[in-house]
């Protein structure tokens, strides 16, 4: 897996754990003294932490870009320990719908008795992206020993430049071969071209 992959793929399973917790997962109905109301319940409603996944994916995503090997793994974790904490509130609202039906029945009617409480399709949705990140927090945390560290790769663009543009180094790399990072800012603050 390239850093590339690893970032959409991480953006994309928040979009989607996202897009999961919005929807409707409970339905059901509860009386009150005038007559019978609908009750439903959406995913980040009924597992909070669905949200909290998605944004913290999202934040994995962009860190995966500028992440070298021992980020990248730590990321990697993250992105599998979310996916799992994901995993187990979706398993809680599929084993118990009229628990978040209870809550939102009390909340916006005042009343606590729910009947008929059921779970949607979204659920199972939510929990068929949760293992995916998973899976995912795995690859990446494997993926990321490959990957090389985003600033060195650059210093060493930037020394190869260097080299290549004062012949008279012969592309020896040498402490004087070329103007200190201080002395190419102090240039570059001025306006003027360092090399």
């Amino acid at each position: 897996m390239t850093r590339r992959t690893a970032v959409l793929a991480t953006m994309v399973a928040g979009a989607a754990m996202g897009a999961a917790a919005a929807g409707t997962w409970v339905t059901g109905r509860a009386w009150t003294p005038l007559a019978e109301q609908a009750i439903e319940v959406r995913g980040l409603d009924a597992a909070p932490v669905l949200g909290a996944t998605a944004l913290l994916l999202l934040a994995a995503g962009l860190a995966l870009g500028l992440a070298g090997r021992r980020a990248g793994r730590i990321t990697g974790v993250a992105v599998a320990a979310a996916g799992a904490l994901a995993a187990v509130s979706t398993l809680t609202v599929l084993r118990d719908p009229a628990g978040p039906a209870r809550a939102a029945a009390q909340e916006t009617l005042g009343v606590a008795q729910v009947e008929d409480a059921a779970v949607a399709a979204l659920p199972w949705a939510g929990l068929a992206v949760a293992i995916a990140v998973v899976l995912l927090g795995g690859w990446v945390t494997v993926a990321a020993g490959r990957w090389g560290a985003t600033a060195s790769r650059g210093g060493s663009r930037y020394r190869r430049a260097t080299q290549a543009a004062d012949p008279a180094s012969g592309g020896q790399s040498s402490p004087a071969a070329g103007p200190d990072d201080v002395t190419a800012w102090d240039a570059l603050t001025r306006g003027e071209d360092p090399t």
